[in-house]
């Protein structure tokens, strides 16, 4: 007997802010990756030496060592090593020479927060050299869509429907809870 082993990606997603964790954790599993979760760039730089991962997420700014330094150091570890991972930046920053910062620092790519869920698509795509889909949802509920939240972004309406469509409302409902319970402290 022959057995199959999948081989799913694994990413490792680097992001002190809690509710930027949930959002992409839960668009990574989307995609069908497994995601291993740092808070800082000393935990990821511990857990690069601890395992292989597919792609690393490293958000730029963040307490303790920031995504910059935790780069840097990724590479060191790598030009001893022989192995190589794709970083990409992810940043809430679109400043000139932003792009340019990040490689400089080693990374491979950048994406600007909030994170575009097509756009990441592309990104992993490209640089997992896979083709990753969207995962259906097997349950729907009733998405209770709270009347305080604020629903327009630089402009734009934000689309519940489409929300509830590609996360499923259990886990859209998470996180707008996420969202409600953070958000206050944030500002």
């Amino acid at each position: 007997n022959l057995s199959v082993v999948e081989d799913t990606p694994t990413v490792l997603l680097v992001e002190d802010n809690f509710l930027n964790q949930k959002v992409a954790s839960a668009l990574l599993h989307r995609l069908g990756l497994k995601v291993k979760l740092a808070t800082n760039g000393k935990e990821a730089v511990d857990a690069v030496v601890a395992q292989r991962f597919s792609l690393i997420l490293m958000d730029c700014h963040m307490p303790i060592m920031d995504g910059f330094e935790a780069s840097v150091a990724i590479r060191k570890l790598e030009d001893q090593t022989g192995q190589y991972t794709p970083i990409i930046a992810i940043t809430a920053l679109a400043m000139g020479g932003d792009r340019e910062r990040c490689i400089a620092a080693g990374m491979n790519d950048y994406l600007p927060k909030p994170i575009d869920k097509d756009l990441l698509k592309v990104k992993i795509n490209h640089w997992l050299r896979t083709d990753v889909v969207y995962q259906s949802q097997k349950m729907r509920r009733k998405l209770v869509r709270p009347t305080s939240v604020m629903t327009v972004i630089e402009g734009k309406p934000i689309d519940l429907d489409e929300l509830e469509e590609f996360f499923g409302a259990e886990q859209l409902q998470e996180l707008v809870d996420v969202f409600l319970t953070h958000t206050a402290d944030m500002i």
